[in-house]
């Protein structure tokens, strides 16, 4: 994760918004027809025009009482609009006039005692997605006093039971409930162009129902069961196939309690508060709508609401943060590998690696440990062999000044939370060895050679040298990473074949759950070494649950941040890239999938590359080169290439996306050049599945 200080910037005010009131004009309309589901009616009712309706939802669920209605009249939505009552459980149908509008002025000065704040709209700005309005600001400070007035209710309601709501919920349930009632009240006001997620924790929070298309398609989503929708399938709201608005509350960043008494709930906090910040899971949603809210009369009140619809993922922060002077003050909830970056310098950035709690227990008896305690510890050549059998457990605090060898052995054990010398190239070095198990070390590399069922976890390297690798494999079998951080100075992770001294083939090799950063060169690099003279097999290869930071090279023939160039006559088969999130890297493409001859290299060009699937792979950005996907010739091709769900700026890229004229290939719309000796390449939607 990375966290910039000035990003949040950023977000600019749509509106300040308060003062629209609900007028009753008493408008008659026909009544079509009338349907009883349990405690739900509806009605369907004609709209003034007549060509077309106005559909009614009245709720009468003990204890929940609520109301709804729409307008389904093209026609009609440019001279009138639904209002609702005060309360929220009657609606009317209202002229957009100018006598409508001094009847609006007149109810809101009546209405002071509800909302008695002066507010500003900003005409200029709206919430929009590309040149579609899909909210007006009326209807959105029209959802702001919906909203204010429902936290009002429930305020007077429960202190005639004694009870201080507010306090007993506690600002973090508090700010959740905030957002909700908000949501709820845009949904409401949106006229049916934008709906609640079904999905308790789907993205974005409100679905886009704008069009008769994307109504159409929500339409298929859910079953009625007693007058409630029911999702028939929760992964096709997490994420929705035409997006919408992520919608976050805060009550803003308030300095320490060390240096200034926390607020208590009910007191007002704009005073103190020193910045914002909108926490989201869903960081590929593009659109935000946030609200401030502060107590207002000891009740939660919305004061400010902002939106942004060209959000990236670096915009997105999961952890709030206080600025005072130069200082800093954040707190995590959970270990996290970070980089804190200060407006947006990335080569002058604090690591920050948060880990476990270390649960090992030194046992210094145990003729088996090799126990190195806090201090430098130096060793003899530069070098420590780890012999077999034995466990090497290096503390919090300890320097090891020299490699970590683990050569021709079994059964061996590096753990630790110490520190390998940052001053040495390949901290830590696996070669010809099996069983081995390496946790929770910082090293400048740590390559596995020649050897067999290896497991590397929470292990971070950060390498600034030429040749710099962080997690190399040569010819090597039964292979994971698993929460590993590379920030490296060349590729992040390799696989290849005969390489080195290491001879043979490369199989079941696994990278999850980890974090890369290429300064140079690939995060993930496959396939460019083996043994032209017995041709080599690398296969069954997982990248899953991967974030992708950076990617930076010049150079065109090497470049891709999931780059398979099959040199030296190796075959590439059955790769899988599920769940990686790229940000907006510096410079290169996003995939490169070559059948590579390059003299510098290799000695042949490659076989094959066969069996590719990329599945929920996501780019947010705008600085990706043109991808390539390319064969050599007739007998060396590049064959089955799967994108299930491939998201490129938050757009799903499919061959039967919206939009896409039929003589395009698909790979035009996500900038992939798909070239010859190429076959079989698919990309699928399979959220709508």
């Amino acid at each position: 994760m990375r966290i910039n200080f000035n990003s949040v910037k950023r977000i600019q005010p749509a509106a300040l918004c308060g003062g629209l009131s609900l007028v009753d004009v008493n408008m008659k309309l026909k009544l079509l027809s009338e349907e009883r589901d349990g405690p739900i009616l509806r009605c369907l009712y004609a709209c003034p025009c007549g060509q077309g309706t106005v559909e009614e939802e009245q709720d009468y669920t003990e204890g929940h009482r609520d109301c709804w209605a729409s307008l389904k009249c093209s026609i009609c939505r440019n001279n009138y609009k639904v209002i609702f009552s005060d309360s929220g459980l009657s609606w009317d149908i209202v002229k957009n006039d100018s006598v409508q509008i001094e009847k609006t002025k007149e109810i809101i000065q009546n209405r002071s005692v509800y909302m008695p704040y002066s507010y500003v709209i900003n005409s200029n700005h709206t919430v929009s997605l590309g040149n579609t309005v899909i909210i007006s600001n009326d209807d959105v400070v029209a959802a702001i006093n919906f909203c204010n007035h429902a936290l009002r209710t429930l305020d007077e309601q429960t202190k005639q039971f004694d009870i201080n709501i507010f306090e007993a919920m506690g600002m973090r349930n508090l700010s959740g409930i905030v957002g909700e009632y908000f949501a709820k009240s845009i949904q409401r006001f949106s006229h049916d162009s934008l709906h609640s997620n079904l999905h308790q924790d789907g993205y974005p929070d409100l679905l886009l129902t704008h069009t008769q298309e994307q109504k159409n398609y929500f339409s298929t989503l859910y079953t009625v069961v007693n007058g409630k929708k029911y999702p028939r399938d929760k992964s096709l709201f997490s994420p929705y196939l035409y997006g919408g608005l992520e919608v976050k509350a805060t009550c803003g960043s308030t300095p320490p309690a060390s240096r200034v008494p926390k607020p208590l709930i009910g007191e007002q906090r704009i005073a103190l508060v020193n910045s914002f910040d909108w926490k989201a899971h869903h960081r590929e949603t593009n659109n935000l709508l946030g609200i401030f809210w502060d107590f207002l009369n000891e009740v939660p009140t919305i004061v400010a609401c902002f939106y942004r619809n060209d959000l990236v993922i670096d915009d997105w922060y999961d952890i709030p943060f206080t600025i005072e002077g130069n200082t800093l003050q954040f707190s995590l909830e959970k270990p996290a590998n970070l980089s804190v970056e200060v407006n947006g310098d990335i080569f002058h950035n604090l690591h920050l690696f948060a880990n476990p709690l270390d649960t090992f227990e030194v046992d210094k008896k145990n003729p088996d440990l090799i126990y190195f305690g806090p201090g430098i510890h130096h060793v003899e050549g530069g070098e420590f062999r780890i012999p077999s059998g034995k466990t090497v457990y290096v503390a919090g605090g300890a320097v090891m000044m020299g490699r970590m060898l683990i050569e021709n052995v079994h059964d061996v054990k590096l753990l630790g939370r110490g520190i390998i010398d940052p001053s040495v190239k390949m901290g830590i070095r696996i070669a010809n060895s099996r069983n081995v198990y390496v946790e929770g070390l910082m090293a400048t590399q740590c390559a596995t050679g020649g050897s067999d069922s290896v497991t590397i976890r929470n292990v971070k390297v950060i390498s600034y040298f030429g040749w710099g690798d962080g997690m190399n494999v040569f010819s090597s079998r039964n292979v994971l990473f698993d929460r590993v951080f590379c920030r490296t100075s060349d590729d992040c992770t390799t696989v290849y074949g005969t390489r080195l001294g290491f001879e043979g083939p490369s199989s079941n090799i696994t990278m999850q759950n980890s974090t890369l950063w290429a300064d140079v060169a690939h995060p993930i690099f496959i396939g460019i070494h083996g043994n032209v003279d017995k041709p080599e097999i690398l296969e069954n290869l997982n990248y899953v649950n991967i974030d992708i930071l950076d990617h930076k090279e010049k150079q065109l023939n090497y470049q891709g941040c999931l780059a398979i160039n099959a040199g030296d006559e190796n075959l590439i088969r059955n790769v899988r890239f599920e769940d990686i999130r790229i940000e907006n890297f510096r410079q290169g493409q996003l995939v490169n999938l070559r059948i590579f001859f390059n003299e510098k290299y290799c000695k042949a060009p490659g076989r094959g590359i066969e069996n590719v699937v990329f599945k929920n792979v996501s780019y947010t950005g705008n600085r990706a080169e043109i991808s390539v996907i390319e064969g050599y010739d007739a007998q060396r091709k590049v064959r089955n290439i799967r994108f299930e769900n491939l998201r490129i700026n938050g757009q799903i890229i499919s061959d039967d996306m919206p939009g896409k004229p039929k003589w395009y290939h698909t790979g035009d719309m996500a900038r992939i050049y798909v070239g010859p000796h190429v076959e079989g390449v698919s990309f699928l939607n399979t959220f709508e599945k």
